[in-house]
């Protein structure tokens, strides 16, 4: 039974792995996966979401910092 992989999530993070250690091993490679890196990251902004700040209402928690009692059933 094959186990299924995510090549996309794989290929992404190969991707980030390379261009983020800009060492002497990888300097032929950035060049090959720059234009990767830039798809992604645009792709990374347009999919971004922006959650909107909620205020709120402080009337609706208990004044004070005493304990809540705590009850047991028998």
């Amino acid at each position: 039974m094959s186990c299924p992989i995510d090549t996309n999530y794989l290929k992404r993070e190969l991707v980030f792995v390379i261009w983020n250690n800009p060492c002497e091993a990888y300097i032929n490679i950035r060049k090959q996966v720059e234009m990767s890196v830039n798809k992604y990251e645009e792709d990374d902004k347009i999919n971004q979401i922006e959650i909107p700040h909620l205020e709120l209402d402080s009337t609706l928690f208990p004044k004070g910092s005493s304990k809540e009692p705590v009850t047991w059933w028998n």
